[in-house]
């Protein structure tokens, strides 16, 4: 079988692809020789321009719906 008739992989990761070379990377690039790897790493969040964050919370953020 190819690598495009197997289905894709998803790992949603906690660890940044880049920071260190751990076991998961070690096995999405091993599974990546026989089918399509997506790492999914979890999302940055960065203060909008004029705010600051504090601890875990943004400072005068309100979220727009």
């Amino acid at each position: 079988m190819s690598v495009t008739q197997r289905p894709p992989l998803l790992c949603f990761s906690h660890l940044r692809w880049d920071f260190v070379w751990q076991r998961p990377q070690q096995l999405m690039s091993r599974f990546a020789r026989e089918r399509r790897v997506y790492f999914i790493e979890e999302p940055v969040f960065r203060a909008p321009a004029g705010r600051r964050r504090t601890g875990r919370c943004w400072r005068c953020v309100k979220a727009r719906g």
